[in-house]
Order: C-alpha cells, then structure tokens, then sequence
C-alpha cells in the first residue's frame, strides 16, 4: 500500500471587516441569526469550522433571486458553473461534470452520463429547498469517487418547514411565466401532520410546457416536462424516525434532430434516523432509481433509441461525542454502496449509441475525527474504496484506493479564523467516457478508449474567513472569505479536442483521453454584509489550468457576481439588483470578451399571497459565454403564490 505524507500548510493573514461567536467545542454559544450551518463534513457545523471554501445559499437567497432553476443560483457562486434545463450540469473550479458530487438528501445522484440518461437531478422546484452547499475541491474522502471538482449537498424543505407552529396542514399554489421560454412553470402542493406529530406528508406536482419558433422548422423546439413528488413519514419514538421518499419525472421534448425524445425517470428512497445518545447518532438511506429515454433520431446513422439505467445506492453512518480531558472528538464512520447499470439499444439491437451499455459497482468505508481543543480544531478522514466497472468490450476497470484528508481550523480571535486543507481524490472513468461508440456520419465518430486511466489529484487549499457583528452600528453583521487552492490531478480525463484518421476507414475519429499531469490554481473571495434593511453580498474568483506536458495554460474568466437586497417593511416590498460581470478568457484556443449583465427582482408578500417580477439583462446586452454561446437576451418573469 502506498505510504502517504500528509502535509498543512497554515497561513496568518491580518485585519478583517467581519465577528460571530466562537463555537465552542462541545455546546457552541453562537447567537447572531446569520450564522449558518452545514453539512460538509457529514454533520451539521458552522461554517466557520470548515477548513475549505464553501459557498452556502439558503431558501431566502433562493426567494430574493426569484430562481426558477437552481442552476441560477449556483451561477452566482464563485467557481461554479451551471446550466439548467432537464438535462443540466455543473462544473466547479473548470472541472467536468464527471468531476462533483450531487447529493440531494443524503443521496448521491447520477450525473456522469454523457448520452442525456443522466436527467438534470437539479430539477427541483425552488420553492422547496432549504439550503444548497458547494464544497470546493476535494470531497472524494467523505461523499466517494467523483469528487475531485467538489461536492454539491442540496437539501430540501421539511414538512415542520414548512408548516406554521399553530397549524397541522397547509399548500402552495404557484405559477410564473419565463419569456426566455415563453412557459408557465406551475406548481402545487399539500402538506401536513398528524395532531400528536407522529405521521408527516409533503405531495407537490409542478412542470411546464414550452413551444419555440413554431414557424422555423429547423429551430422549432417543444418541451413538456412534469414532476411528482412525495414525503412520507413517521416518527416512531422522540429520537427515531423513517421517512419514505418518492419522486417521478417526465419529459416529452421535439426539435429538428429527435422527434419525439420521451424521458421518465422514477426514484424510490427510504431514510431512518436514529439519535440516541452521544453513541448512537445514526443515519441511513436505501435508494433505487430507473430511468427510461425513448428517442426517434432523424439522423438515418441512429435510428430509433431505448435507453435504460438502473442505479441502488445504500449509504450508512454513525457519530460518536467523545470528551477525553482538554479535547473533544466527533468520531464519524460510515459505509456505502453504490450498482448501476446502463443498458442502450438502436433499432432493435443492442448498441453503444443510445447508451453506452455497462455496468459500475463500488463500495467505501470511510472514518473521519474532528478534533477540538481550545481553538484549534483538526479533521482528519480516510476512505477506502473499491470500484469494478464492466463494459461491452473486453476492457474492465477495478481499482482499490485508499484516500486521506486532513485539515485544521484556528480561531486566531474572536473574529479570525484560519484554515488548511489537504486530501487526496479519485474518479475513475465514467461508463459513457470509457464506452460510448457513435457513429455521427459515414466520416466522422466517436469511439471507445480502451486505455482510460482513472483521475487522482491531491488537493491543497489555504484561506481565512473574518465575522463580525456590530461592525459601523449595533445591529450590522459582515462576514469575509478568501481561500487559495492548488490541485495536481494525474490522468485528467477530457474529450480530445482533435481527431485521428482510421487508415482502414478514413473516417475521422474522436475519442476520450486522458491528460498525464494538469494542475488547476486559484483564489476564491466571498463576501456578505447586512445592516438595517439592506443585504450585500459579492464573490468573485481568479482560475487558470495548465496542461504540465505540453506548458498550455487556459485562463477562465474571471467572475464578479453581486446581489444588494432593500428591504421595505411598511409595503412589504423587497427589491433585488443583481450584477453578473465576466473578463475576457481563452479556455479552447479563442478568445471570448468580457460582459456586465444587470438584473432586477422585486416582490411583495401580504396574508399568503406573494406576487413577484424581475428581468434579466435588464439593459440587453450582447455578449458570449465563456463557452462561446451566445449570452441569453433581455427576458422578462412573474409570478404569483399563495401559501395557505
């Protein structure tokens, strides 16, 4: 087994703008209402605790920038990338989408697909989360393979959430119309407890229906998509309780290429939690997943697609509170298990085109022990994993790693914190990447790699993070992050930018490769200041790759994002202006310009009944992505809810 040096690097950096309370290590006496908890470590902490960036975005967030897709929202996060839509992604810190980790409730979803099975798992409706977290960098340690770009943890809204303390049931009913669609987003939902709170429900339905240049047949798009959700649980004691999760999703989309392309994805999951004593703090949760895509290709090279993929996951851990003389320990271990299979058929036959057929299992055993003492605090994880995948050629992968991570928190003062990080991560190849066959035209295609190495990296991040209260008046809180990472990954794997010519064929071939030594850089500023009836915050970010072979460095924009909220308590008014600002980049060999883009979002709330409007591009700017799309045109939304 390889030995590894584990290594932490501290810095000292003066002066601040930010103060909450120092936790404390077993009871901490944190008071001011903006201080937010998370789940990064796999238990609930402050995020002052934390000893790596993570960009935090709670249901007020959510409700100010009138999201109708929580892709809006992790756009707005330094380093992060989103698109939305049924079949979205994300990116963090430039990494691929094979690189996160999505877990929504405990569970991590699929999104390594690369043939459209993997159904945008973000698809969520806004109204219903609670909290998003984006851990950047490494998360490979505690949430398993994957998570070399980082880790999203999304959670959604409880029933006692949701619910007024006085009442034992309660709805929704909401709709918003987005021009950038021309749709009406609308949704509705129940929920409810029993009178002595042991039985709880939450059932929502919401969908749209989109139709675009009905008079242009090559750009003619119609999309329809619906989703059912619903919550069911039950307290069985004071300290225990299972809850049973069911969703189903549909989508029914026609353009020039697929006609009709009909999707239905049906996930079941089952959680107990258990929380007993300062020994047994246990959570579980079984999921199963099938998901179903059906698409007539009017390519003749396609034909008539059925896909299919089958995906359980278990996952299981416990934490013990352990005081031992001066210090306290957080011991937390844990087990999961993860088998999916992917089956493609064309025409009848089975093929690697639909969907590249396979199958993955892994399975991990990881521990990690937050140590605290006076104000230093250390984390230290360690993982084991164990991954097979099995494809359609003769080519197999199975890889045991062992993966460690440490990091330290000091809390230099009562406004200063300092942290360290370091961890080890491991991805391997997903099924499509080291799969997938397609055959796009009598010239060109796309053919397996049999060769695929998995990706390891070793991540390191330094920052510091200021909280003060009481800053220029008794009641204003402020709040400061920045964070330096660097990341070494052997093996990244990427779609070769260039193809090769089969000498018996001729055709042009593209495929997936795997790049020897990359190294991605960069710095990371978030920061948050509320007085009165005004809410500021900004981030921004600076990221570079550099390929370590050939010297080829690629320079992501650099991202200024803002928000300034007024609030106006007499009408109940709130009003949000939004500033989206990108510099020039060169990622892929071009070179895109910089942009500055407004937003506006203003809304009113009075007995239940919530009425909302905003543009965006409020001034119509022309500009390209830093992917060279075009940048979306100034678009208009309202909407109406009301909540009883």
């Amino acid at each position: 087994m390889k030995r590894f040096k584990l290594s932490i690097i501290a810095v000292l950096v003066a002066n601040s703008l930010t103060n909450v309370a120092i936790a404390d290590a077993d009871t901490p006496d944190v008071t001011h209402h903006e201080t937010i908890v998370v789940t990064a470590t796999r238990t609930d902490k402050y995020i002052t605790d934390v000893p790596q960036m993570i960009a935090v975005a709670t249901d007020e967030d959510i409700k100010y920038e009138q999201a109708t897709d929580i892709s809006e929202t992790l756009n707005r996060m330094a380093g992060v990338e989103a698109t939305g839509g049924p079949y979205g992604q994300v990116s963090i810190r430039g990494g691929s989408r094979g690189q996160v980790i999505l877990n929504i409730d405990g569970i991590n979803q699929s999104v390594d697909t690369n043939k459209g099975m993997a159904s945008n798992p973000l698809n969520i409706d806004p109204m219903l989360v609670k909290q998003i977290e984006v851990i950047k960098g490494g998360g490979s340690v505690l949430y398993g393979s994957g998570g070399i770009g980082g880790v999203i943890v999304l959670r959604t809204k409880s029933v006692d959430e949701l619910l007024d303390s006085n009442s034992n049931y309660g709805g929704f009913i909401r709709t918003r119309y987005d021009s950038s669609d021309e749709a009406f987003h609308t949704g509705v939902g129940i929920y409810g407890r029993s009178s002595d709170a042991r039985f709880d429900y939450l059932i929502t339905a919401d969908g749209y229906n989109s139709e675009l240049d009905e008079d242009n047949l090559t750009k003619h798009t119609k999309d329809q998509t619906r989703n059912l959700t619903g919550k069911f649980g039950m307290n069985i004691s004071h300290d225990q309780r299972v809850q049973l999760n069911l969703k189903h999703s549909e989508r029914e989309y026609t353009n020039e290429v697929i006609a009709p392309d009909n999707y239905d994805n049906n996930t079941i999951q089952l959680t107990h939690e258990l929380y007993h004593s300062d020994n047994i703090n246990l959570k579980t949760n079984i999921s199963y997943a099938k998901a179903e895509r059906k698409a007539a290709m009017t390519n003749t090279m396609a034909g008539l697609q059925e896909s299919n993929v089958d995906r359980f996951q278990f996952d299981t851990q416990n934490t013990h509170y352990v005081k031992l003389n001066s210090t306290s320990h957080e011991l937390t271990y844990g087990f999961n298990a993860l088998n999916t299979k992917q089956k493609g058929i064309v025409n009848g036959e089975e093929e690697n085109f639909a969907n590249a057929n396979g199958q993955r299992k892994e399975y991990g055993i990881f521990m990690q022990d937050t140590v605290r003492w006076d104000r230093v605090t250390a984390t230290g994880a360690l993982r084991y994993v164990n991954y097979n995948m099995d494809g359609s050629s003769s080519t197999n992968v199975k890889t045991e790693k062992i993966l460690p991570s440490l990091g330290l928190t000091i809390d230099a003062t009562n406004w200063l914190a300092l942290y360290a990080s370091y961890s080890h991560d491991f991805r391997a190849p997903s099924i499509d990447e080291m799969y997938t066959e397609i055959q796009f035209s009598p010239i060109m295609a796309i053919i397996p790699n049999p060769d695929l190495k998995p990706e390891n990296s070793v991540n390191h991040e330094v920052g510091f993070g200021l909280h003060h209260s009481g800053l220029f008046t008794e009641s204003d809180y402020g709040s400061f992050r920045f964070t330096y990472f660097n990341q070494n990954i052997d093996d990244m794997i990427e779609a070769s930018p260039t193809f090769t010519i089969n000498p018996i064929t001729g055709v042009m071939e593209y495929t997936t490769i795997n790049i020897a030594k990359a190294n991605r850089s960069g710095i990371e500023l978030e920061l948050n200041y509320n007085v009165e009836n005004w809410l500021f915050s900004a981030s921004t970010d600076y990221r570079k790759m550099k390929d370590k072979n050939t010297n080829i460095e690629y320079r992501y924009a650099r991202n200024l994002n803002t928000a300034i909220t007024y609030k106006l308590p007499i009408l109940n008014i709130d009003a949000t202006w939004l500033t989206n600002s990108a510099s020039s980049s060169e990622i892929s060999g071009s070179r895109i310009g910089g942009y500055t883009v407004q937003d506006l979002r203003v809304q009113t709330n009075y007995n239940g009944l919530e009425l909302s409007a905003g543009v965006r591009n409020l001034f119509d700017k022309e500009y390209q992505t830093e992917r060279g799309f075009e940048g979306e045109e100034r678009t208009y939304m309202m909407g109406a809810a009301y909540h009883f």
